[in-house]
């Protein structure tokens, strides 16, 4: 099987190793969609592998915290143009 590893990063929380992920097309739809609500815990719980149950556990600081990582990592933008010019604002 083929593993792509930048599609995740591991974490530890509550002594548990799980994995977060950038939020899947579906999940960032909803997000966008002005008439549905997306808790920071359904969030989180689309972008980890943390069961129903682990994810009970977790506390809404942990919880912020995870979100604000998940954030960075997903929507971080990388410069890959390296070489190329860009526009200079005065």
């Amino acid at each position: 099987m083929k593993e792509y590893p930048a599609t995740y990063q591991e974490f530890k929380i509550n002594e548990i190793t799980s994995k977060m992920y950038k939020p899947t097309l579906a999940l960032q739809a909803r997000m966008e969609d002005e008439n549905i609500d997306v808790s920071v815990r359904e969030f989180v719980q689309g972008c980890t592998d943390l069961s129903d149950e682990q994810i009970q556990g977790v506390r809404n600081d942990q919880l912020q915290e995870i979100y604000k990582d998940i954030a960075t990592f997903a929507y971080s933008v990388e410069d890959k143009s390296e070489g190329k010019g860009k526009k200079q604002s005065s």
